[in-house]
C-alpha cells in the first residue's frame, strides 16, 4: 500500500489543493489495498430504568468485565442501591425500611458490591454479598474494593463534626486508617486491582480546601503506607484524586480554580520517578472533570464542558476529547441528554453514568463503545464518525471531510508534527494522520 506524504507550505494557515488530492490518493489506494468488508461493531446505549416506584436513577460503577452495574434508584422506600445485569435487568442489593437508604459505588467481576445503607445521614459502609460491616459507630461509606472483593477503602466519618477519614478494610487487618501527614483529614475514592494503590484526597479542618494524594501499601504484614500528594496546577486552589489505573500508573481527578474546574491525569512511572500531571481538555468550553479511569489506562471519563457552557458526558483517549452523545448519535433515544460518564469497564469498551431521559428525569445509563485500531480510526462504514477497529479507506475520507471542513476535529496536530490541536488546519496535520494510518494495527 502506497500513501505518498505531501511537505507542502501553507499559505494563510490553508493547505494547498495538492495536498488534499494527495491524500485523496491514498483514499482510492487503501480501499483497493485493504481486504475484506469492515466489521460492524456494535455500538449501543441502554437505559437502566428505575427501581419499583423510583423516578430518578444513577450508575456509580461497572465491573471490570462491563457486565454488572452498580448504582442506586429512587423506589418506594426512598433511595436503595441497585444491581443491572444484561437479561435480568435492576434489582436491588440492599432493600432497606423507609427511612434509610442504601447506595451501590464498585462492583466485581464476580458481583461483590461495595456501598453503603443504613439511616439517612448515617450509612454504613457494607458489602455484599458478604455480610455488611459497620465499622463502629460513626457514618461510614465503602467506595472501591480490589478485583477479588476481599479489601475495600473508603471514609469514615472523624470524632470532630463535619470530619472524615480515610480508611482501607480487609478480613485480616480489620480496619487501618490511612496516613494523613499533616492534614486533618481525608478520603479514599478508588483502589486499584491489588489494592496496593489507593487514591483520595488529604486537607485541613477546611473541608474546601483539598489535595489530591496516592497512597501506596509498602506492606502486607503489618499493614503500611506511605502517602504521595500529587502536582496541580500553580493557580488551582483544591484538587482530588478520583481513580487509580489497575497497575497504579495512572491517576485521575479534577481540580478547582477561579476560573472553574479541570480534569487532570497524572502519570507515575514504573520504578519510581517524578509523577507528572496533564490537563484534560474540554469540548469547547472551559470546565471539565476526570471522574475514572479504565484499568488498562486508555480511557479516561468523565463530564466536559461545550462550547455553549453545558455539561456532557466525555471521554479522552489518544489525547482526544470525545462527546458520547455525539460519537452515539441516534442510538440515544431522541430527547435525551448524556450528561456524565462516572465509571468505566477494565478495557475502555463499556461506560455507565447519567443521563436526562426525555420527560427530564435523572436515568442511569450503560454504553458500549469500540476499542480503536490507532489514533487515525476514526470512522466505520459510510464514514460514520466512529471506531470500527479496522483502517479503511472510510478513515482516510472522514479525515478529509473534516479538514476541508475546518471541522476542529481534523486539527490534530502542532507545528513540526506534534500531537494536539494548535488551532490552524496545516501540512501538519495531514502528516500526522498519515504516519499514524500507517504504523497502527
Amino acid at each position: 500500500m502506497a500513501i505518498y506524504v505531501v511537505r507542502s507550505r501553507v499559505l494563510s494557515g490553508r493547505l494547498s489543493r495538492h495536498a488534499l488530492l494527495a491524500l485523496a490518493a491514498a483514499a482510492a489506494c487503501t480501499a483497493g489495498a485493504l481486504a475484506g468488508a469492515p466489521t460492524l461493531v456494535p455500538y449501543s446505549f441502554t437505559p437502566l430504568g428505575f427501581l419499583s416506584g423510583g423516578f430518578v436513577s444513577q450508575a456509580a460503577g461497572v465491573s471490570p468485565n462491563g457486565q454488572i452495574v452498580v448504582g442506586s434508584s429512587g423506589s418506594f422506600a426512598g433511595n436503595e442501591a441497585f444491581a443491572w445485569r444484561p437479561g435480568t435487568g435492576m434489582v436491588i442489593v440492599w432493600p432497606v425500611p423507609v427511612g434509610n437508604e442504601s447506595s451501590a459505588f464498585a462492583v466485581t467481576d464476580t458481583g461483590i458490591i461495595a456501598g453503603a445503607q443504613g439511616l439517612s445521614g448515617a450509612e454504613r459502609a457494607s458489602r455484599s454479598p458478604r455480610a455488611p460491616f459497620a465499622i463502629g459507630e460513626r457514618a461510614s461509606e465503602a467506595t472501591d474494593l480490589s478485583a477479588d472483593g476481599e479489601t475495600f477503602v473508603g471514609r469514615i466519618n472523624g470524632t470532630l463534626a463535619f470530619t472524615s477519614a480515610p480508611f482501607y478494610f480487609n478480613s485480616t487487618a480489620g480496619l487501618v486508617n490511612l496516613p494523613l501527614g499533616t492534614a486533618a483529614q481525608g478520603a479514599a475514592t478508588s483502589t486499584n486491582n491489588t489494592a496496593q494503590f489507593t487514591a483520595g484526597w488529604r486537607s485541613g479542618t477546611n473541608n474546601s480546601i483539598r489535595t489530591p494524594a496516592l497512597w501506596e501499601r509498602t506492606s502486607s504484614t503489618p499493614l503500611a503506607f506511605t502517602a504521595t500528594t500529587l502536582p496541580i496546577s500553580a493557580l488551582a486552589s483544591s484538587a482530588e484524586a478520583n481513580c487509580v489505573s489497575g497497575d497504579g500508573s495512572v491517576i485521575v481527578g479534577t481540580e478547582n480554580s477561579p476560573s472553574g474546574t479541570r480534569g487532570v491525569r497524572w502519570t507515575r512511572p514504573n520504578g519510581g520517578g517524578s509523577i507528572t500531571a496533564v490537563n484534560l481538555p474540554s469540548l469547547g468550553g472551559f470546565g471539565s472533570s476526570a471522574l475514572a479511569v479504565s484499568a488498562d489506562a486508555s480511557v479516561t471519563v468523565g463530564v466536559a464542558q461545550r462550547t455553549n457552557g453545558g455539561s456532557a458526558a466525555a471521554f479522552w483517549r489518544f489525547g482526544q476529547t470525545v462527546d458520547l452523545q455525539a460519537l452515539l448519535g441516534t442510538l440515544v433515544p431522541a430527547g435525551w441528554n448524556v450528561d456524565a460518564i462516572t465509571d468505566v469497564s477494565a478495557n475502555g469498551t463499556v461506560v455507565v453514568g447519567f443521563a436526562r431521559d426525555n420527560a427530564n428525569r435523572i436515568q442511569a445509563y450503560r454504553a458500549t463503545i469500540t476499542r480503536p485500531c490507532g489514533r487515525s480510526d476514526i470512522a466505520s462504514p459510510g464514514q460514520l464518525g466512529r471506531p470500527d477497529g479496522e483502517l479503511t479507506a472510510d478513515d482516510i475520507i472522514l479525515f478529509i471531510n473534516r479538514f476541508s471542513n475546518r471541522d476542529a476535529r481534523g486539527d490534530i496536530a502542532g507545528p513540526g508534527q506534534s500531537l494536539g490541536a494548535d488551532g490552524e488546519f496545516t501540512a501538519d496535520d495531514i502528516i500526522v494522520f498519515i504516519n499514524a494510518f500507517t504504523v497502527a494495527c
